[in-house]
């Protein structure tokens, strides 16, 4: 068992950073908007950057000629466009931002580290391919992520988070899908966490993995086998797991001591690491090591060197979104509070006792959640018992009237309309040309606008 001490270690100097996946809903200027009225952007985000009515039409070029260009020629283009959109909107704000990408020639931006991002408290909107994007639910859904700079862990960063998700989710057309997801990391102000700190937190994870998961949608609780999509839990992909199931060790605790033993942080993150695949886990602290970490062409960043937590639903709620990050921040908290030889008592005194021992409820007053929080997360917590309970709580989050249940015709993405076929495309009736000229497309164009055709790329009714 690795050393402990009952000596007080130094305080954390807490930082953390978000991650927040979703599909911003947008559409091009000779399409019609399914819904009227709601007010949200949906038209303008594409556009080219300071365009003036239609002096840049190729963000329009779906239906500028017979052959109805694929999205994928497209996508990119408007991809860059929306994320330029969204930096600028909350540039007004006050927020310093950054987007990745090329410029007219070519030449790929700087790419500044994470220690900048914190000097100048750079927001990110990135391109994030988590899943295929295209014609959906009669919009064209652009795959995104917004990334906060290494934060200080106060009120005033919590505050700050909840106003840039307020703005964003309030302006923008925004569908959580059921594969996005909310990546926390935690960090130390840039430097390393003690080794006792990170084995605390292994062993604390190991032992509150599965009673926690109830925060999180039953598409997270991946030991019922509800898919590959979500990282895998540590209690069933990490190298100790599969070590223990190999010696024939039908409990925990095998899992406990073997972190315990722990004598740096290389072989922690080895052990605790996917031993099946290069996914990542539940509670990923590749990061940590300088021999596991991913190698990037940034070079050494401190503020890489993070705890992240990778298995809470993506939405745009700020309360909870935050309460979730100070759950993550409680987390490490509690480690570094505690000796390693009383951490691994007491969790081995959980895993050994009845499961009521190692409740939802228990695990949160233990980390230190208030009792606010601990009652919101009793209240909602989800379904742990059984699969087919998935399809009544794994929903999507929107925001705007974006309906999943909406079907609308001409799939963007389809063997037929990618191998050339034209019938897959969307398409419907051009504008008329006095509406094309207008300076400012929006979400309510009047129907007049339209030749009366065929109803193309429209829901039935």
């Amino acid at each position: 068992m690795s050393s402990s001490t009952h000596h007080s270690p130094p305080s954390l100097d807490l930082t953390f950073g978000l991650e927040i996946q979703f599909d911003l809903a947008v559409l091009p200027a000779s399409f019609t908007d399914p819904h009227h009225g709601h007010g949200r952007l949906v038209y303008e985000p594409i556009r080219h950057p300071g365009a003036v009515g239609f002096q840049h039409p190729e963000t329009d070029k779906w239906h500028a000629d017979e052959d109805h260009e694929l999205f994928d020629d497209w996508s990119s283009v408007w991809a860059q466009n929306a994320r330029t959109h969204i930096a600028e909107c909350l540039h007004e704000y006050g927020y310093n931002t950054h987007v990745p990408g090329y410029d007219e020639e070519g030449t790929k931006y700087h790419e500044p580290k994470l220690i900048e991002k914190f000097q100048h408290q750079a927001w990110t909107i990135a391109d994030k391919e988590f899943h295929q994007s295209g014609f959906r639910h009669g919009y064209f859904l652009l795959p995104m992520e917004i990334q906060s700079p290494p934060m200080p862990f106060n009120e005033g960063s919590l505050l700050n988070v909840r106003r840039v998700l307020q703005v964003v989710s309030e302006r923008y057309m925004i569908l959580c899908n059921t594969d996005a997801a909310i990546h926390v990391h935690i960090g130390n102000s840039g430097n390393p966490f003690p080794l006792r700190t990170l084995v605390n937190f292994a062993l604390l994870a190991w032992t509150f993995e599965r009673p926690l998961l109830q925060i999180h949608p039953p598409r997270f609780q991946n030991y019922q086998r509800n898919g590959s999509t979500f990282p895998p839990m540590i209690n069933i992909a990490s190298l100790v797991s599969r070590w223990a199931a190999l010696k024939g060790h039908r409990t925990p605790i095998y899992g406990l001591e073997t972190i315990a033993a722990c004598k740096n942080i290389d072989e922690l993150v080895f052990l605790v690491k996917n031993g099946h695949d290069d996914r990542r886990l539940t509670y990923n602290l590749l990061g940590l090591s300088d021999e596991l970490r991913p190698e990037t062409s940034e070079g050494d960043d401190p503020f890489k060197r993070t705890v992240e937590f990778r298995q809470h639903k993506s939405h745009f709620d700020p309360l909870e979104v935050t309460d979730w990050i100070s759950v993550c921040a409680a987390f490490m908290r509690k480690a570094h509070s505690l000796s390693t030889e009383s951490t691994f008592k007491h969790c081995r005194s959980l895993l050994n006792g009845p499961p009521d021992f190692c409740s939802l409820q228990y695990t949160l007053m233990f980390l230190g959640c208030d009792e606010e929080q601990v009652s919101y997360y009793i209240t909602h917590r989800y379904p742990t018992d059984a699969r087919p309970m998935a399809t009544l709580y794994d929903r999507p989050v929107a925001y705007g009237p974006i309906d999943t249940a909406e079907v609308y015709h001409y799939p963007a993405w389809s063997p037929r309309a990618l191998s050339g076929g034209r019938e897959n495309r969307p398409k419907l009736p051009p504008r008329n040309e006095d509406a094309r000229r207008r300076d400012r497309p929006g979400p309510t164009y009047p129907e007049e606008d339209y030749g009366v055709r065929e109803n193309y790329g429209v829901r039935d009714n």
